[in-house]
């Protein structure tokens, strides 16, 4: 499929990141895509998470549908898809004495992502502990099959946009 693909930058006092995705083929596509955030966090273990909402896509578990809390507090490895979230996701680390704020548009939903020590160590390019201190909080536009995703028709574009800022 022919396609323009632009990413914007910008950096100032928060951080926007704007993917945008035009159709320039002479038939409809259909896509999918997220946004691969990796924050900075002091200690992965007292990083408390807000916003996601309760309902869950486990990858680890098969695809499972599953519940959770408002709150989450990691402890082993995670790969969620969460179908539900609010505008805006916290992260708050109290290491850093700061809280993350992740607000997302275009997405419809947001993936939660560390692969813990041992999906850490089978990693190239990160080191062995560098699981403790980051923490993936991704607008995503999510899609069990690619015959599910976002379709574009001839001229259609779409926009996925992340603003990360510290409160």
């Amino acid at each position: 499929h022919m396609f323009d693909a632009r990413l914007l930058v910008e950096v100032g006092d928060e951080l926007k990141v704007t993917l945008k995705v035009l159709n320039i083929d002479d038939e409809a596509w259909t896509f999918s895509g997220a946004l691969h955030t990796y924050l900075n966090v002091g200690d992965i273990k007292q990083a408390q998470t807000t916003g996601m909402g309760n309902e869950y896509i486990d990858s680890l578990k098969n695809s499972e549908v599953c519940q959770g809390g408002e709150v989450l507090q990691l402890t082993d490895t995670i790969d969620r898809v969460y179908t539900q979230p609010e505008a805006q996701i916290l992260v708050k680390d109290p290491v850093l004495n700061r809280t993350l704020s992740v607000a997302n548009r275009g997405h419809n939903s947001a993936v939660l992502w560390n692969p813990w020590a041992e999906g850490a160590q089978g990693m190239g390019d990160m080191a062995d502990n560098g699981y403790e201190t980051m923490l993936c909080v991704e607008s995503a536009l999510h899609a069990p099959s690619i015959e599910e995703g976002k379709t574009l028709e001839p001229g259609e574009s779409y926009e996925l946009v992340t603003v990360i800022a510290a409160q």
